[in-house]
Parts: C-alpha cells; structure tokens; sequence
C-alpha cells in the first residue's frame, strides 16, 4: 500500500524511507525508482502485445482513459483514428475517423492531432487541420469550438467543469483559448512564442491538461517545462523542468503529455528522454517512473512516448509512439524485505 500510495502522489519514498534510514541504504535501486515497476510495463496494444491485440498496427499520439476503457489516437494513417480499448477483451474498436460509422456536422476529420475524454460518454477530438474541436457522442459528431477568438494552428485539447469548457492549445502552443457557451477568451500564454513565465513555446506536439477549477498544466516542449497557470494568472509558474534540455532529474528534453492528479502531482511524458517522469508539487526534480532505460522495445524501456494517463488502480497507460504501441505499467510491490524491516 506505501508503495502504491506513493506512486498515485499520496506519500513520497523520502516520507517512507524516514521511517527506516537504515532499509534506505539496503534498497537504494527501489527507492530511487519508487512508481516504476522494476520488472517494466506490459504491453497493451500494438507492437509485441499478445493475441490480437498484437496485430493491431498502431501509431499512438495520444491515450486517455475513458468510462472503464481506454482511448487511443492513432495516427498510422491520415487522417487518423480514435480507437476505444477494452483491457479485458484485449480488443478495440474505431469510435471516429478511419474505419468509424461516426455522422454529423463534424465527422469528416482532415488531421487529428489530439483526444479528451469528457463527461457524459463524450470524446472531444481537436482536428488542427479543420482548426476546431467536435465533440463526439452517441455515434454523431458536431463542432464545439465557437466563438470570437479563431482557431490557428491548434495542438492540443482538454475539458473541465459542469459547463463543459473546451480548452484549446493554439498558435502553434503560443497560447489556450477557453471555449464556453459559444463565447470565447484567452487564459494563458500570448500570441507571440517565447520564454518568460508569461509566455509559451510548446510548438505542435505540445499538450494540455486542466485540472478541478480550470487550473491549467501546459507542456511547454520547447521551453523543456511544465507550465501551471491558475485560473485568472497573468503569468505561469514552472512545475517541471525549467532548467534547459537535458536528461538530469531537474531536466526535461521536448516534454510530451502531461497528467496531473488532485493533489498536484505531475506525471510527464518527458519524449527526448524516453522516459516518464514523476513531479510532485513543489519538488525542485523528478523522479523516474517507467523508462529511462535508452531508447527500444524492451519491457523496461520506451522510445519517444507521446503521451500519458493514469487509470484508476494507479497505473500508467504509455503512448509509446517510437515503439508503436499502447504500455502500461503497474505501481510497484514493496519488497518483502522492507515490509519486513518496518513492521519491525
């Protein structure tokens, strides 16, 4: 439980280890990945999988988990696809664009380049060639994001709140528009790339997440950070990275996606790096969470992975686009030695 606790953000190895300094130093390999698992992932989907599940040709850019399923995007062929995954059928189907049955206003898809699963059984899909969001429900599809401010060059997509409130990452990852009751406003960033903590540079692979309240986490890839900008803030503030492009602790090289859970732990797709990376609130470096092994398609490693989610046992669900599948990696055991070692 204390390491899985640990791995969903509730407690840290630091917290832990204080108990027992001297099991610290005998298990200084575990503590030093706590919220990976040391045996790796397993393979969901895609490229080495199991059964069926291993045929599915697969080019994952995005994954979020969804009503008990997974959503994949899939970008293999233009203009992409949507697939819902059922874990225990090791099975999925095409929900929008190639291979779907999808109708309506919004369902013929030039270039998707991103997902979000929102309430009510609805997805809501950013097409960037289109520059808009439909939202897909009940098999149709209609267009979402309406409003005074244009799309231009949008990269990424996130909904929050009873009033479902789409956000988009526009201008190439310059800014977010929020889109609400066919009104519109711009909450963070600027129209002009840059460095400082009022301005973004996250360029086309950049990602997007928005917590409880709006509270908004902005990979920011080619400033190698993490952006948190709080509802009405004229200025971000630097969560993750912040400190140039590189492999150290404190490093992040062109982030990915990016997960946040209630109590501000981050989870990062760190894509130069081929690692996912674990922040909690307020720490001034991270700490490895599934990965960082090299670049390859070994179960301890990843190659480029794009994206990822966190599902509701506390595991880790991977865009491991490089690789061309779907990982998941589980929150680790404690080993039995060190159960051992506090309860004495």
């Amino acid at each position: 439980k204390a390491a899985k606790s640990a791995h969903s953000g509730v407690v840290d190895s630091a917290s832990i280890a204080s108990l027992v300094p001297h099991v610290r130093q005998a298990f200084a390999g575990w503590w030093a990945g706590l919220g990976a698992s040391g045996n790796g992932g397993s393979v969901v989907a895609g490229a080495g999988a199991p059964g069926k599940a291993g045929q599915e040709s697969l080019k994952p850019r995005s994954v979020r988990t969804h009503e008990g399923t997974l959503l994949f995007l899939d970008d293999t062929k233009e203009p992409g696809r949507v697939i819902q995954w059922f874990l225990r059928m090791q099975s999925g189907r095409s929900v929008a664009g190639n291979g779907s049955e999808l109708v309506g206003t919004g369902s013929n898809f030039e270039d998707m380049a991103d997902v979000w699963s929102g309430p009510d059984d609805a997805l809501y899909i950013l097409d960037r060639d289109a520059e808009h969001v439909v939202r897909v429900r009940s098999g149709e599809a209609d267009v979402v994001s309406k409003g005074t401010i244009r799309l231009e060059r949008p990269c990424a997509v996130a909904v929050e709140g009873v009033d479902r409130a789409v956000y988009v990452l526009d201008r190439e990852g310059t800014r977010v528009v929020r889109f609400v009751n066919g009104r519109s406003s711009q909450v963070a960033g600027s129209t002009e790339a840059g460095s400082s903590a009022g301005h973004l540079n996250a360029g086309p692979t950049g990602r997007l997440y928005v917590a409880r309240g709006g509270r908004l986490y902005i990979s920011d890839t080619l400033n190698h950070r993490v952006q948190r900008w709080d509802p009405g803030a004229k200025v971000g503030v630097t969560v993750a990275g912040g400190h140039g492009c590189g492999s150290g602790a404190d490093q992040l090289s062109h982030p990915g996606g990016v997960w946040a859970l209630d109590n501000g732990t981050l989870y990062v797709a760190d894509t130069g790096n081929h690692r996912i990376m674990k922040w909690r609130d307020g720490a001034r470096a991270g700490v490895l969470a599934a990965g960082g092994y090299g670049p390859g398609d070994g179960l301890h490693q990843l190659k480029e992975p794009l994206d990822v989610a966190v599902d509701s046992s506390g595991a880790l669900i991977v865009a491991d686009h490089g690789s061309a599948r779907v990982v998941r990696w589980a929150a680790p055991d404690v080993p039995s030695d060190l159960l051992a070692a506090v309860k004495g």
